[in-house]
């Protein structure tokens, strides 16, 4: 009897232990008090697929990401459009290089937004206040349909110009985007201008933008070579988190994968109005 007591008393010692220890909770990196596990960390990084149409439309001319340079006494603006073209991207430090490579070409890109945003590499203007901008939209046949001036403020870096004319489905446009520093003399402004064509959103893109996380997007426009939409998806992440370090690779990923390794550092701002 009393070994059956000693064995019984035993057990109860080991279940009061195992109960004890079952109601600790251990936490598990990368998991939220809700129990989903946080797994952006792991997630691979973005990368853009290698685009299949340079921008020429049906003009045949070539179109240019970067401007080479606005001349201001012996200052050098160079103005840069965030779209995927030729090969790697400079950035001056105030004084045009005589050695630069030339203009990198622009390659058409896709959104499946009626007013999808445009993204711009504003330089530094330290002899102004304020500038101003316009952003004019073309059909193939060259005809104009829209023409937006924007007011920059002195802050430079990477900016969103959210389109006001409403894109068709299955069209081209061309876009020209220009620093106005000489009105007078257009042919001085820097100038930055590509194609974009807005494409139908697809049964798994509805879905995603309804029932998806925003990450599920901006992978899914990745993988669809959607470009302008995951950019500025991305972009409203960063400027949401700016301390993000995943976002911040994800970031560098994006644009390094398009020749824009240069600007992957460049503030994100709200820094403009509209004009008129």
């Amino acid at each position: 009897m009393s070994q059956s007591r000693f064995i019984l008393a035993k057990f109860s010692v080991i279940l009061a232990i195992t109960l004890a220890f079952s109601s600790i909770t251990i936490p598990i990196q990368g998991q939220t008090e809700s129990g989903r596990v946080q797994n952006s960390s792991k997630k691979s990084l973005l990368i853009f697929p290698p685009p299949q149409k340079k921008g020429q439309g049906n003009q045949g001319r070539p179109t240019h990401r970067t401007s080479g340079g606005g001349h201001r006494r012996d200052d050098c603006l160079e103005l840069i459009a965030l779209v995927p073209g030729e090969g790697e991207i400079e950035l001056y430090d105030g004084e045009c290089d005589p050695n630069s490579k030339g203009l990198s070409q622009s390659f058409s890109a896709h959104t499946v937004e009626e007013f999808p945003s445009l993204w711009f590499y504003i330089p530094e203007f330290l002899e102004f206040e304020t500038m101003e901008v316009e952003l004019a939209i073309v059909d193939e046949q060259r005809k104009l349909l829209s023409k937006q001036r924007i007011l920059l403020y002195q802050d430079f870096g990477v900016i969103e110009v959210p389109l006001t004319y409403p894109l068709q489905p299955n069209k081209e446009y061309r876009w020209i985007f220009s620093l106005l520093m000489n009105p007078e003399s257009r042919s001085e402004n820097p100038q930055v201008e590509g194609w974009l064509k807005r494409v139908p959103e697809t049964k798994t893109t509805c879905q995603l933008k309804a029932e998806g996380s925003q990450w599920d997007c901006i992978t899914h426009y990745v993988n669809n070579s959607i470009w302008h939409d995951a950019l500025t998806a991305l972009a409203k992440l960063r400027r949401e988190a700016p301390q993000d370090t995943t976002l911040e690779a994800q970031w560098s990923s994006l644009l390094s994968s398009v020749g824009l390794e240069a600007i992957t550092e460049v503030p994100i701002n709200d820094c403009c109005s509209l004009d008129k």
